[in-house]
């Protein structure tokens, strides 16, 4: 039992496990979720959850383009993109290797490798951070 107790403790060190910050926001047609994922101050990878509701059938119809658009236009390696779509209700899942991205890059998606910086800026957007 001992020694089950030592690898688990092992593995959650290993993994980072904690080592994250949530950050926020929810509106009544758009509410996102910004997962970000770090060592000592500097951003590893962050996940955002972004969901777009619609009252109209016909608004909903109409937006799936620009999901398809997000997806297709991503070339980098370094991000994954993906949609679902339930309920009137588009989720747009990216998940970004922030360390393989150029400050450039960055920049033009909003993120930053300062956890410190990027968790301001997400504040300083109305995002609540945990």
């Amino acid at each position: 039992m001992k020694k089950i107790l030592i690898m688990s403790i092992t593995l959650l060190l290993l993994t980072g496990c904690g080592n994250k910050i949530i950050c926020k926001t929810n509106k009544d047609t758009i509410s996102e979720t910004y997962t970000i994922k770090y060592s000592d101050n500097t951003v590893t990878k962050v996940t955002t959850e972004k969901t777009y509701r619609f009252d109209s059938k016909d608004e909903f119809k109409n937006f799936e383009p620009m999901m398809q658009y997000i997806i297709k236009s991503n070339t980098d390696d370094n991000i994954k993109s993906s949609y679902k779509k339930k309920n009137k209700k588009y989720i747009l899942k990216q998940e970004y290797k922030v360390e393989n991205i150029s400050e450039e890059d960055l920049i033009k998606y909003g993120l930053n490798k300062n956890k410190e910086e990027l968790v301001n800026n997400l504040k300083n957007n109305g995002l609540t951070c945990k």
